[in-house]
């Protein structure tokens, strides 16, 4: 049973994700450092598993609650908190 690969939701490309943290930054220094960052989290982000980084996506990027994400991917709510919780500890220990 592989419900991950049911919802297909792909990670922002790494270019959006410094375009966004650019677009708040006051100086140059600030932008290349907000753009380091994103780069470091899409590259955590790419080392998670499909459910994991499907889920995060989904309650992160979309605002989707938990049990929206269970609906969509056709999993109990239990499998999708656990994949939340144990991605970000994952995305955590990555970005440290």
């Amino acid at each position: 049973r592989d419900h991950a690969r049911e919802v297909s939701v792909d990670a922002t490309p790494e270019t959006e994700f410094a375009d966004e943290a650019g677009s708040s930054a006051a100086d140059p220094y600030q932008q290349v450092l907000l753009s380091s960052e994103s780069g470091q989290l899409y590259d955590c982000l790419g080392k998670l598993d499909a459910a994991k980084r499907s889920s995060i996506l989904l309650a992160y990027l979309e605002g989707c609650t938990h049990a929206e994400i269970a609906s969509r991917m056709k999993t109990p709510l239990g499998t999708v908190k656990a994949w939340i919780r144990r991605g970000l500890q994952a995305l955590k220990e990555c970005l440290a």
